[in-house]
């Protein structure tokens, strides 16, 4: 897979949404690969890369008390200019 363009909603993590908010890390599978996607962000531009998925899947990540926590997995495929909605995060 060549390199896409996507685009990330984390509003559903926002401080307003889901106290007291949630950066995510999407892709990869060891500490901090992959790309951070602030609480505030609602439609981040993102260059996707296949080297961050884990068995065509994209992880997303959270931190807390400086540990990073997987929560969900988005299902591919993934097109050019496709929008993702990450999931709120719930502990």
């Amino acid at each position: 897979m060549s390199e896409l363009i996507l685009y990330i909603n984390n509003t559903q993590n926002s401080v307003e949404n889901n106290t007291p908010g949630y950066h995510i890390w999407l892709g990869g599978q060891e500490e901090f690969q992959g790309d951070i996607i602030l609480n505030t962000d609602t439609n981040k531009q993102y260059i996707f890369s296949s080297q961050l998925l884990t068995n065509g899947k994209l992880d997303c990540w959270y931190l807390k008390e400086n540990i990073r926590h997987k929560f969900t997995s988005i299902d591919g495929p993934f097109s050019n200019n496709m929008t993702i909605n990450i999931p709120k995060v719930i502990l």
